[in-house]
């Protein structure tokens, strides 16, 4: 009866701090669905004013209170497979990666956001190192994110593909939860097979780890821009006023519209801003617009591929209707002349004889 009430108990933190961090980060239907918790109405952020709490905010305190209850209740033990943890218990796995969501979600001041996503990253650490203990995590995966060497460093057409990969492995994953969320709907209350509740539990998670795997790449490039930003100001440096004394200056009125005739470089004034340069080219968007991209093009390509064969089969049916057409023509003209034959004799019109 204790361990009912416990689990009941964690059920009504974890439903709120869902709800929280929902609203905070962006709805997904499935997890608020295995929560019981109420779908937020998620309005995209703006940039809170300072001294003011803002979503994230709440979603971090329910977060650390439900992470503390889970030590102190130590449901999970890192001799156990996954099939040995009890159905209720599987959705709880995921705690670390939503505080890794909430810290990400948080905006503000660039010093105090680089600790948000400081303790963003231990998160997420956390996160692929419970999992990983559950064998959650493929090879490749693990030695990425928990070990991050050198020989493991993708190129840009292997991330690419990756990324690719996991969109469609996204996709498939929604439609199979749909699925189960209508059969566990349509479940009677008596019923107490957990089958489904189960499957639904883990395809949660294993979505879990590859939206942790899209966030953990643009987390240590938006970190280290904010290092060398907090760098440059203990140096005196405003990052801000030096990019606007980079930005190229607006033309004088009435000529805004004429093209430049020339150009001048001074090769000084580049090779200093250089040194203040990240080595790296930074991203200009992000790993979901990315995503949508990839996935409108292969949509324009799988379409225009269709077009050409359909082309191609309407072309092929009309060179077929030709070639009918003429060998018509051809039998109606050898019935004419063998006509005109049978109507004139051999020489009747022959007069020099």
């Amino acid at each position: 009866m204790a361990g009912a009430a416990e689990d009941k108990s964690l059920g009504a933190l974890f439903s709120d701090a869902v709800f929280a961090v929902t609203s905070a980060a962006g709805p997904w239907p499935a997890l608020t669905y295995l929560a019981n918790a109420p779908q937020p109405v998620f309005a995209p952020s703006t940039r809170p004013e300072p001294g003011k709490s803002q979503p994230a905010d709440a979603a971090i305190d329910k977060l650390q209170i439900l992470a503390e209850t889970l030590r102190l209740a130590s449901l999970f033990s890192r001799n156990e497979q996954l099939d040995e943890i009890p159905t209720p218990h599987i959705k709880f796995m995921i705690v670390p990666y939503l505080s890794a969501l909430a810290f990400q979600a948080w905006q503000g001041e660039a010093a105090e956001r680089l600790n948000k996503l400081v303790r963003c990253d231990a998160e997420l650490q956390t996160f692929f190192s419970d999992v990983d203990a559950y064998a959650l995590l493929t090879e490749s995966q693990r030695d990425y994110v928990l070990q991050n060497t050198p020989e493991f460093v993708q190129t840009p057409m292997q991330k690419r593909e990756e990324k690719i990969a996991r969109l469609k492995m996204e996709k498939a994953a929604e439609k199979q939860l749909q699925n189960l969320m209508e059969k566990l709907e349509k479940r009677s209350a008596t019923d107490d097979d957990d089958t489904d509740l189960r499957h639904a539990s883990i395809i949660v998670l294993q979505s879990a780890v590859r939206r942790a795997l899209d966030m953990f790449s643009s987390l240590q490039e938006e970190i280290e821009i904010l290092r060398f930003a907090e760098r440059q100001r203990s140096k005196g440096v405003d990052p801000r006023v030096k990019a606007e004394q980079a930005r190229p200056k607006r033309p004088p009125p009435g000529i805004g519209d004429m093209p430049p005739t020339f150009r001048i470089v001074n090769e000084r004034e580049q090779e200093r801003a250089a040194v203040f340069r990240p080595s790296h080219s930074l991203p200009t968007y992000t790993i979901e617009e990315w995503g949508e991209i990839e996935a409108r093009r292969l949509a324009r390509v799988e379409r225009e591929k269709k077009e050409k064969e359909i082309a191609a089969k309407r072309r092929k049916e009309d060179e077929d209707s030709d070639d009918d057409e003429a060998v018509e023509r051809a039998t109606m003209e050898a019935r004419r002349w063998d006509d005109w034959k049978d109507e004139h004799n051999r020489g009747s019109g022959n007069t020099i004889r």
